[in-house]
C-alpha cells in the first residue's frame, strides 16, 4: 500500500486545497490517502476504517470537486448521503460547508426530531447534495418533494450501525429508487458478514479499502479499566463514587460518559449535578435542538461532561476530546470500538476509561487489549455515601494521600492514590 502524504498528492483543486490549509489540516489520514484517488477514478468502494479517522473528509473532500465540476440542475440533487443518526448527518453537512464553502455547494438536512418546515425550504431551494437519515428521506420521496433522476453519487456511511439499527429494508427500497448509473460509496467501522452481503448488493464491482482491522481499536486511545466487583456490583451509589473519584484523581475535565440505557443517563445527571459537576444528559428523548444545543454547550466547554446513551456514539466530532468514560460497560464489542473513537480522533491521542465486570471482559476480548491496564477507584465500603461535601471542595482541598480498597490486598501497579478529603 503506496500511502501519499499530502493532500497535493490526491488531485483535489487548489482551492480546496487553500480551504484545508485555512482549516490545518496538511498530512491526509490512511483511509483519505486511499479512498480519495479511486472516488475520483469513478469507482464503486467498500471502506473499512476505525472510527475517528477521518471518513467524513475521505469522501466529501472528492465530492465537493466531482460536484463542482459537474453539471448541476435545477432542483435535482446529484449527490445522496444516507446516515444512521441526526448528529452524523449535522456532522456531515458541517463538513461540506467546512471544506467548500466558496463552491456555494448547496445542502439539505432531513433528520428527524425538527420541525420539517426548514427541512422543506432547504429541499425547495435546489440542494446538490442531500444528508437524511432513511426514514425521514422516504417521508419527504413518498411527498413528492424530492427529484432522484440526477442522483451521481450515494454514499452510505456508518454502514454497520445502519444495519444495527434496522435500516437494511429502507436502504435497498432507496437504492432501487436512484438512477442504476451512479457511484456507490459504503463506508463502515466494522467489516462483518452482513455488511459484505449489503454490499455486495448495493456496489457494482468495489474495490474494498481496509485500512485496519475491524476488531482493533484505535492505537492512539489510551485504554484503562476500572473493575466493578464485590459490593461495588450491588450498589449504584457506590459505582457513581468510584466515577467520582476518577474524574478528581485523573483530573478530568471534559469527557463524554456513556450508559446504556436513558434512565440511567437520567440518573446519573441527576446525582452528578447533585455533586456540583456541570452536565448535560444526552438520549434520544432528548428533543433534537436540544441536543444541538448541549452539544455546542460542550464544545465551548460551557459544560464539563456529556452523559449519553449510544445515540451519541456515532458522527459526534469534537477536535481535541480528551477522554471517554464507559460508566456502563457497552452492549456490543463493536458498540465498545465506536464509544472509545469519540476520542483519539485525526491522530490525536485520547483517553478511554471503562468500568467493567469479569464477565463484561470475557464479551468484550475481540476488541478489547490482550492485557488490561486496571486502576482502582473503590472507597473501603464504610465510606461508600455519596457526599457532596467532599466533592464540593475537590478542586481545592490537597490534604495528604493515601491508598484505599476494599479491604482486600490490591497489587502496587494498580494502586491509586485518593485525597483524604473524598473519604471523610
Amino acid at each position: 500500500m503506496n500511502t501519499l502524504t499530502s493532500f497535493s498528492q490526491l488531485l483535489l483543486s487548489n482551492d480546496l486545497l487553500k480551504n484545508l490549509e485555512t482549516v490545518g489540516y496538511t498530512t491526509p489520514t490512511p483511509i483519505q490517502s486511499e479512498l480519495i484517488p479511486k472516488i475520483f477514478q469513478g469507482q464503486d468502494v467498500l471502506g473499512i476504517a476505525q472510527t475517528g479517522t477521518g471518513k467524513t473528509a475521505a469522501y466529501a473532500l472528492p465530492l465537493i470537486d466531482l460536484i463542482n465540476n459537474s453539471r448541476r440542475r435545477a432542483n435535482m440533487p446529484s449527490c445522496l448521503i444516507l446516515v444512521p443518526t441526526r448528529e452524523l448527518a449535522e456532522q456531515v453537512t458541517e463538513s461540506f460547508k467546512k471544506y467548500g464553502h466558496q463552491y456555494h455547494i448547496r445542502t439539505a438536512t432531513l433528520i428527524g426530531g425538527m420541525a420539517q418546515k426548514n427541512q422543506l425550504k432547504s429541499l425547495a431551494s435546489g440542494p446538490d447534495v442531500i444528508i437524511a437519515t432513511p426514514g425521514r428521506f422516504l417521508d419527504f420521496y413518498e411527498k413528492g418533494k424530492i427529484l432522484l433522476a440526477n442522483i451521481k453519487f450515494l454514499v452510505i456511511d456508518e454502514a454497520d450501525r445502519m444495519l444495527d439499527m434496522g435500516f437494511l429494508a429502507d436502504m435497498h427500497q432507496i437504492n432501487k429508487l436512484l438512477p442504476k448509473q451512479k457511484q456507490a460509496l459504503f463506508l463502515s467501522a466494522t467489516m462483518v458478514p452482513s455488511i459484505q452481503k449489503c454490499a455486495e448488493e448495493i456496489l457494482t464491482n468495489p474495490t474494498v479499502v481496509k485500512i485496519k482491522p475491524a476488531e482493533k481499536t484505535n492505537q492512539k486511545i489510551n485504554q484503562c479499566f476500572i473493575k466493578i466487583e464485590g459490593d461495588a456490583l450491588k450498589s449504584d451509589s457506590l459505582k457513581r463514587q468510584m466515577l467520582r473519584n476518577l474524574i478528581v484523581v485523573k483530573k478530568i475535565t471534559q469527557a463524554i460518559i456513556f450508559c446504556n440505557r436513558k434512565v440511567d443517563v437520567d440518573v446519573l445527571e441527576k446525582s452528578m449535578r447533585h455533586h456540583g459537576y456541570k452536565v448535560y444528559g444526552f438520549h434520544g428523548d432528548v428533543h433534537q435542538s436540544k441536543r444541538l444545543e448541549y452539544l455546542e454547550a460542550f464544545k465551548k466547554g460551557e459544560v464539563n461532561f456529556l452523559i449519553a446513551s449510544d445515540i451519541a456514539a456515532r458522527g459526534i466530532d469534537i477536535d481535541g476530546l480528551p477522554h471517554v468514560i464507559n460508566y456502563d460497560f457497552p452492549k456490543s464489542s463493536d458498540e465498545y470500538v465506536h464509544r472509545i473513537g469519540r476520542t483519539g480522533r485525526a491522530g490525536v491521542a485520547g483517553q478511554a476509561w471503562t468500568f467493567i465486570t469479569a464477565k463484561e471482559q470475557e464479551k468484550g476480548r475481540r476488541v478489547l487489549p490482550d492485557t488490561l491496564n486496571f486502576i482502582d477507584m473503590s472507597l473501603p465500603a464504610d465510606q461508600n455515601k455519596e457526599s457532596s461535601k467532599a466533592n464540593k471542595n475537590r478542586l481545592t482541598a490537597q490534604p495528604e494521600e493515601e491508598v484505599v480498597g476494599f479491604g482486600h490486598s490490591i497489587p502496587k501497579f494498580m494502586q491509586i492514590k485518593i485525597p483524604k478529603s473524598l473519604t471523610e
